[in-house]
């Protein structure tokens, strides 16, 4: 019986906090569409990935529903995995492979020019074999105690190598020049950040369902990381502009004018506007995604 007293409060609990990351995410997206002038393809994955977040929204409802409402007090449903729960663990691991593979070309990208073509192509191919691990896990029938452990742990490796991979390329593009320093600092403090957050989910959903499987505890974290990696795919695309800080450079002095007298000495007062500050060797393109320059 307290067995199940858990299992209801974790879906409870788990459901609530699901509910106010969605109302973020439904913000992030609104910001998204209405300021962003991407392309189709980059619009059509951002559509995909909030169709596939509303879906295991409205799952993770029936399920709260299925336990709380409709079966409550009934040990024998309580006790098992209602099928709309499964659905939503297959929609919700799915959110979180794209958004691993998101990650993944950006690395792909990155390294492009720094590394040998075989160094690209093992970091690369270790983060997209290590998510497609994770989701095979995930898919796992049998639903085995060992699996779930496994997707948990190669999905945090994934994030670890790619956010590993992200800070180390680019720390090495800071210079003299601040704009880059700015731009640098800000994705490898978005990267680490995006990183804690969600490992901290992971680690937390690893270790309670490998001790405490059957308390569901590890319940509201499994329910909310496809939520973290939503908004934190969006918060970049929407940030892109507020990285790009312009610079004012003032007060410039220009010497012998060409066509007028070597001897006169021209003081000039411009204002020179740069916009879209970029790394020496890739830029965050209007496109959304790390491009090469």
């Amino acid at each position: 019986m307290e067995n199940l007293f858990e299992r209801l409060n974790a879906v409870y609990w788990g459901c609530m906090l699901s509910m106010g990351l969605f109302g973020v995410t439904l913000m992030q997206t609104h910001t998204y569409f209405s300021k962003n002038e991407d392309g189709i393809r980059r619009k059509a994955f951002v559509a995909s990935i909030v169709l596939l977040e509303v879906i295991s929204m409205a799952l993770q409802m029936e399920v709260g529903y299925h336990y709380l409402v409709r079966n409550f007090g009934q040990d024998s449903a309580i006790g098992t995995w209602a099928r709309t729960f499964i659905a939503e663990m297959f929609t919700s691991c799915f959110i979180c492979f794209l958004s691993q593979m998101f990650c993944a070309r950006n690395v792909f990208i990155l390294t492009k020019g720094l590394y040998g073509r075989k160094l690209r192509t093992v970091l690369t191919g270790t983060i997209v074999l290590l998510s497609v691990t994770s989701l095979c896990n995930h898919i796992d029938m049998s639903w085995k105690r060992n699996c779930r452990a496994q997707s948990s742990a190669t999905g945090f490796m994934s994030d670890v190598i790619a956010t590993g991979t992200m800070c180390f390329v680019l720390s090495s593009f800071m210079s003299d020049f601040k704009p880059t320093n700015r731009l640098a600092s800000c994705l490898i403090s978005y990267s680490i950040h995006r990183w804690v957050i969600i490992s901290v989910f992971l680690t937390f959903h690893f270790v309670l369902y490998t001790v405490r499987p059957a308390s569901w505890l590890w319940v509201p974290f499994h329910l909310n990381i496809s939520r973290l990696h939503v908004i934190s795919l969006l918060a970049l695309l929407n940030s892109r502009d507020r990285m790009h800080t312009p610079v004012i450079l003032s007060s410039m002095k220009f010497g012998d004018v060409p066509g007028n007298n070597p001897a006169q000495r021209v003081d000039m007062e411009r204002h020179f506007e740069v916009t879209r500050p970029v790394l020496s060797a890739f830029e965050l393109t209007t496109n959304g995604l790390i491009e090469e320059v």
